[in-house]
């Protein structure tokens, strides 16, 4: 019995654990504090980008984007 324990244990290993460990290993690479870090600049310098032109959005997506904020502001206006 002990034998056969141990057997379904190394094959635990093997298989399982060992893609359990790669896929534990990659996530926590890519969510790593300087990836998180790296990534907020990217965002920050596109918004500074984006606050140096003239237009951001064209005029389509910009009545598409109002008519998405006033009915948002509208179901969030609680006054019962």
């Amino acid at each position: 019995m002990g034998i056969f324990v141990f057997f379904i244990f190394v094959l635990y290993e093997i298989t399982i654990g060992r893609e359990i460990k790669k896929i534990k290993d990659n996530l926590i690479t890519k969510f790593s504090s300087y990836d998180l870090y790296k990534k907020k600049n990217e965002i920050k310098n596109e918004l500074i980008k984006l606050n140096n032109k003239d237009k951001i959005i064209d005029e389509d997506d910009a009545k598409i984007l109002s008519i998405f904020v006033k009915k948002l502001l509208k179901e969030l206006d609680l006054k019962n």
